[in-house]
């Protein structure tokens, strides 16, 4: 895990400086401001469960059927109720373009659901395949970026590669669980199960919109009080510190 974290750094600081370099200020600040948008969405759409999973998997075992189940669902379904609300609300706020974007990464957000299996792998110390599975989609999509920086590919480019990451980092949690885990077609969401997610989930749940909130919404007031090309600046700078 601490191999992912040093080499996640190098590529996707590398990545990163050569794509603020090819958009420029204002194009960088376009697909920031999209990207701060839905990192905002993606925490309510989470639910708050994601280490809850891991404590209940290990607590319980003889229950994964139902929790991973419950959990998946949930998050699925909180997925697309939120992201049904986002695209209309946004529709009058965003310019056509843009809006069609944030549409498209709103809507791929929500295959994060199936990343509640990489709880369950860590529930079971099997940490090395989600490692794996990480690392092989980020090497993937960062060989795809930099052929469309070589390309002189437009901001619509980067934001589809952006919602094949998720997709495919789903794809491959599924496969992940169907070798080592069973059929994701055994699990089950009950209402019991449910319900008792939910309710030792909900303080992580307003926590984590809370701290999203404090790292995202000083792009979302850049975009608003100034434009774009503010927001690619101080993207550009905020994703060093980070």
């Amino acid at each position: 895990m601490l191999a992912e974290k040093v080499v996640f750094l190098f590529i996707s600081f590398g990545v990163s400086f050569l794509l603020a370099r090819h958009l420029q200020p204002q194009l960088f600040g376009t697909l920031n401001f999209l990207l701060a948008a839905v990192s905002v969405l993606m925490p309510v759409m989470a639910l708050g469960l994601n280490s809850l999973v891991s404590r209940e998997l290990m607590n319980r075992a003889n229950d994964t059927v139902s929790i991973l189940g419950s959990a998946i669902g949930l998050r699925l379904l909180a997925g697309l109720l939120v992201a049904a609300v986002a695209v209309l609300a946004t529709h009058q706020l965003l310019p056509p373009t843009e809006w069609a974007l944030f549409s498209l990464l709103v809507t791929a957000s929500i295959s994060q659901g199936f990343f509640v299996i990489d709880f369950w792998l860590q529930a079971h110390s099997a940490n090395r395949y989600g490692v794996i599975v990480r690392l092989a989609v980020l090497v993937l999509i960062s060989v795809a970026r930099l052929i469309a920086i070589y390309f002189d590919s437009g901001v619509d480019v980067f934001v589809y590669l952006l919602c094949a990451e998720w997709l495919l980092l789903a794809f491959s949690y599924f496969q992940v669980y169907r070798r080592y885990g069973g059929s994701l077609a055994k699990l089950t969401l009950t209402r019991a199960e449910a319900a008792h997610l939910l309710r030792q989930s909900r303080w992580l749940w307003f926590t984590a919109i809370a701290a999203i909130l404090v790292l995202k919404v000083d792009q979302l007031m850049l975009a608003y009080l100034v434009d774009n090309q503010a927001v690619g600046i101080y993207a550009a700078a905020a994703r060093l510190s980070e």
